[in-house]
């Protein structure tokens, strides 16, 4: 879907923006939690999933100290 991609985008944009030595970490979550969401149809938990993302990546940033 268009927001799944959407949200892939916004994760790596922020990922680039981490300490070189943390982004391949990020990346790896990152591909590992989209490999193992993959089977997700759910409408409603989808959007749990991005919405939940979406908080846990404002988190890494505040965590390095990097502005959105």
């Amino acid at each position: 879907s268009s927001a799944v991609r959407s949200l892939m985008r916004r994760l790596l944009r922020s990922i680039s923006q981490l300490p070189e030595n943390a982004q391949p970490h990020y990346r790896l979550q990152v591909r590992n939690s989209f490999v193992s969401h993959s089977d997700e149809t759910g409408e409603a938990r989808i959007a749990e999933i991005i919405e939940r993302a979406d908080e846990d990546r404002r988190w890494v940033l505040a965590k390095y100290g990097v502005k959105e």
